[in-house]
């Protein structure tokens, strides 16, 4: 979303790079040892982005798992309420204490909670964890070199993730070739309806009741009064959702984008089901392109931005013959700054599975950029991401290597 009082600096490299957002300030305070964790809500990986850009450990529980009852609302289909942490046992005991069915929270799982510190300790303590081979019979699902490809995968960031599942083999981990198809049509949707839904949810804040600026004029009191006390990152959602709405109003589409998006949801989850009956993870990578800079928000619609609409509503063969006329380009270098940045991290967000960002402890040569990886797992199954995340920051060294790159950084 952006600060009102300037860009927040990262503790890897203050000049160069971002942290991301929308925790890109609760992330640079984690990264940089100022706290230890930071309790912040997820859309579309407003958790996950900072942690990742920052060395932190991002975690996105499963949609309900912990109350929204008191959160402002931006998306109330995918908000979360997760964690960004350095230490694997703060982010369990703090998911001790903040998990569990509220009835103030209409979405909220009455599914019984965990002790998921007490899951780590049984787990720290086994032989398999202590042997080397902590990841033993545990099945991860991977993507393929192309596919990433397809998805704006870069270079650094495919040899990256080229480690990562060396790594998870060499600790005992079984790789399994899986895809995921039409991600970049999930994405456009998913972005469509975000901002049609924050539209109207971020129109009720009017801060009247916070703050009232000095305005003379009493005719444009409410127009001066949204342009000054609302950042122009939030205003260009505002204006894109209002864009995205009127535009079909105005062409005579009567569009359900509610609809569309439940038809993307339950097609994504069908299709994540099936793969975790092979699996028990699926390992991503956390952002698409190394050195991530900030850039505004753009709205553009077209008749590429209508197709994504149609391949969800008609059928599959209708999709196949129209591909050729409104195919989505996705050589377009211009729309991965658009939309497709956290196109990896909307699979958790549209699906409501739970998922989780950790750092390799690995490092970009050029800006010092840490570097991550995302899993995935079925609903309500944190404590195993968990149990992945300490295998791994153990095993690896990735706090002493963190902690190495903070000092030189300072020195």
């Amino acid at each position: 979303m952006g600060s009102c009082t300037g860009n927040v600096k990262n503790p890897f490299n203050e000049k160069y790079l971002s942290c991301g957002g929308s925790s890109g300030g609760s992330a640079s305070c984690v990264g940089s040892k100022i706290l230890n964790c930071s309790v912040n809500t997820d859309t579309g990986g407003s958790i996950r982005t900072p942690a990742a850009l920052c060395g932190c450990i991002g975690l996105k529980p499963t949609y309900g798992r912990i109350s929204r009852y008191g959160i402002i609302p931006y998306n109330e289909e995918t908000d979360v309420v997760g964690l960004i942490v350095n230490n694997v046992y703060d982010c369990s005991i703090l998911l001790d204490c903040l998990s569990g069915y509220d009835k103030n929270d209409l979405k909220s799982v009455h599914e019984k909670k965990k002790k998921y510190h007490l899951v780590l300790k049984k787990y720290e303590q086994s032989e398999i964890f202590k042997s080397e081979k902590p990841l033993k019979n545990m099945k991860f699902g991977y993507l393929s070199k192309d596919l990433l490809k397809r998805y704006f995968v870069d270079d650094v960031v495919c040899d990256h993730y080229d480690m990562v599942m060396k790594n998870i083999k060499d600790m005992g981990g079984i790789l399994i070739n899986t895809n995921i198809y039409k991600l970049v049509e999930y994405c456009y949707i998913y972005y469509m309806y975000s901002m049609i839904v924050a539209n109207s949810n971020i129109a009720r804040m009017n801060g009247i009741n916070y703050n009232i600026p000095n305005i003379n004029n009493e005719n444009n009191f409410i127009a001066k009064l949204r342009s000054n006390l609302i950042d122009e990152n939030v205003l260009a959602r505002i204006i894109g959702g209002s864009i995205i709405s009127s535009y079909f109003e105005k062409n005579n589409k009567k569009i359900n984008f509610r609809r569309v998006f439940l038809i993307v949801k339950n097609k994504l989850i069908s299709r994540l089901n099936n793969i975790f009956e092979h699996v028990n993870f699926i390992l991503l990578p956390s952002l698409p392109r190394s050195n991530n800079v900030k850039e505004g928000c753009n709205m553009d619609i077209s008749p590429s931005h209508e197709s994504c609409l149609k391949s969800e509503i008609n059928s599959e063969k209708e999709h196949a013959q129209n591909n050729n006329k409104n195919n989505v380009c996705v050589e377009n270098g211009d729309m991965y700054n658009k939309y497709m940045r956290e196109i990896f991290f909307i699979i958790s967000s549209i699906t409501g599975f739970p998922s989780i960002v950790i750092p390799s402890g690995e490092f970009t040569k050029n800006l010092n950029e840490p570097q991550s990886f995302q899993l995935l797992n079925p609903k309500l199954n944190e404590h195993e991401l968990l149990k992945v995340a300490l295998a791994y920051k153990d095993k690896m060294g990735v706090n002493k290597k963190l902690l190495h790159n903070l000092e030189n950084k300072a020195s």
